[in-house]
C-alpha cells in the first residue's frame, strides 16, 4: 500500500508541476498532495471466546492523503474549504492476556484507519509569503480492527473459533489543525501542518462468535504537502 500511495502522489506532484505554471491566474480551486507520520494512541481491547487483550498503545505509520480544495480569497475571504481523502499503513500494537484457562497469551493487534474528512479553513495573512492557518474538519473514518492472539509459551497463533478476529466499522470523527503555508510562486504553495484527530469510543460490533474490539483512538499527523491552484 505505502509503494502504491507513493507512486500515486508522486504522479500528482508531476503533473500539478506542470499544470499550474508560475504567473497563471488562479479561479480559486486547488489540489494538495501531502505526505506525512500519522502517531497512533489509544486503548485497544478485544474480548474474545479465549480471552480479553487490553493495552494502550502506540504506533507510528506513513500517511498520504489528497485534498481537493476552493480559496475564497478571491472574493476577499480568508477562507478556504476542501474535501481529503486520508490513506494510513496499518498501525500495530501487542498486549498480554490470559486464555479462558489462565494461559498467558500475546495478541497483536492490527488496526488500519482511512479517513474522508470535509475541511475549513481561516488563512492569517502576514503580506509576506508565508501564510499560517488554523481549521477544523468533520468527517468519516474506515477502520478495520485485527486481533492475532499468540500462545506465549509455545508461540502457536491461536485461532478465535476457527478463525482470526477481524471487523470493519465506519465512525464519525473530527479534527482540529495549524500550520503554515509558503508561497513558491503565484500557483504554488508548500503546506506544513499538523492536526488531531479524534474517534471517541469505538466499537466494531460482534464478530466471530462472540468477539468484540473497542477502543478510544486517537491520531496526531505531521504532513507536508504541495498546493496547486487553478
Amino acid at each position: 500500500m505505502k509503494k502504491s500511495l507513493f507512486l500515486i502522489l508522486a504522479a500528482l506532484l508531476a503533473w500539478g508541476g506542470w499544470a499550474a505554471p508560475a504567473g497563471a491566474q488562479s479561479d480559486g480551486f486547488y489540489l494538495t498532495p501531502k505526505l506525512g507520520v500519522s502517531f497512533f494512541s489509544g486503548d485497544d481491547r478485544f474480548e474474545t471466546t479465549i480471552g480479553t487483550f487490553s493495552k494502550r498503545g502506540h504506533s507510528n505509520r506513513f500517511a498520504g492523503a489528497l485534498a481537493l480544495g476552493y480559496d475564497f480569497s478571491t472574493y476577499g475571504a480568508p477562507i478556504r474549504t476542501e474535501l481529503e481523502f486520508t490513506m494510513r499503513a496499518p498501525f500495530e500494537t501487542e498486549s498480554n492476556g490470559r486464555f479462558t484457562d489462565g494461559r498467558p497469551v500475546t495478541s497483536r493487534n492490527k488496526m488500519n484507519i482511512h479517513t474522508l474528512m470535509f475541511n475549513a479553513y481561516l488563512d492569517l495573512e502576514t503580506d509576506t509569503a508565508f501564510t499560517p492557518y488554523l481549521g477544523a474538519g468533520l468527517g468519516v473514518a474506515f477502520v478495520k480492527g485485527s486481533n492475532y492472539p499468540t500462545d506465549t509459551v509455545t508461540g502457536e497463533v491461536v485461532t478465535v473459533d476457527g478463525g482470526n478476529a477481524s471487523h470493519y466499522a465506519r465512525k464519525f470523527t473530527w479534527s482540529l489543525t495549524g500550520g503554515t503555508a509558503v508561497d513558491l510562486t503565484d500557483n504554488l504553495a508548500l503546506d506544513l501542518g499538523y492536526r488531531f484527530f479524534s474517534f471517541s469510543d469505538l466499537t466494531t460490533g460482534t464478530y466471530v462468535q462472540g468477539s468484540t474490539y473497542s477502543g478510544r483512538p486517537m491520531l496526531h499527523e505531521v504532513m507536508l504537502g504541495l498546493r496547486f491552484s487553478y
